[in-house]
């Protein structure tokens, strides 16, 4: 699955796959050409994962792109 997400001028993807290598999933997150990869046994842990980066990201100010990102809540 992958997610696409933007912030002034620049694009970030994020992708949940079988790992490349072994058993088990990876998420990779790609900006600028370079690449980031983590490993996980399941995908309900790559899931956990990615929706923690993503709430993050929100939060530096990304937009998830082809969907309305939910606005900061100030605390």
């Amino acid at each position: 699955m992958l997610w696409f997400f933007e912030r002034a001028g620049k694009h970030l993807q994020c992708e949940i796959r079988p790992a490349s290598e072994g058993t088990g999933f990876e998420v990779a997150w790609i900006q600028d050409g370079e690449s980031r990869l983590e490993r996980f046994e399941t995908s309900d842990e790559a899931e956990k994962r990615r929706r923690e980066v993503e709430e993050k990201l929100i939060k530096d100010g990304w937009k998830r792109v082809g969907r309305i990102t939910p606005p900061t809540v100030k605390k």
